[in-house]
């Protein structure tokens, strides 16, 4: 599991549901949250992806994970925040 104060996750491969939001999330709280390493490592993942339709995102999103399906699991996303600062203004 990750060991982080916040965890993101979703049985989907759309970057919509995944990279943008993390990407938005990042950005909105500059400074206050990033994306750090799992403390997990599966043999059939991904990075996530720096970039996706015409968009670049977060250089630290390559730590978030895309889970590939095997014959254990059924794929997903993953993605370990931490907070570094307060997010309340």
């Amino acid at each position: 599991m990750c060991i982080r104060d916040r965890v993101y996750s979703t049985c989907a491969f759309a970057p919509e549901e995944n990279e943008v939001v993390i990407h938005k999330l990042v950005q909105k709280f500059a400074g206050a949250v990033r994306v750090v390493p799992p403390d997990f490592n599966l043999p059939s993942f991904r990075p996530g992806l720096s970039e996706w339709d015409g968009r670049t995102f977060v250089p630290d999103l390559k730590h978030a994970r895309r889970i590939v399906p095997d014959a254990l699991m059924d794929g997903f996303f993953v993605c370990c925040l931490e907070k570094t600062a307060t997010t309340v203004s």
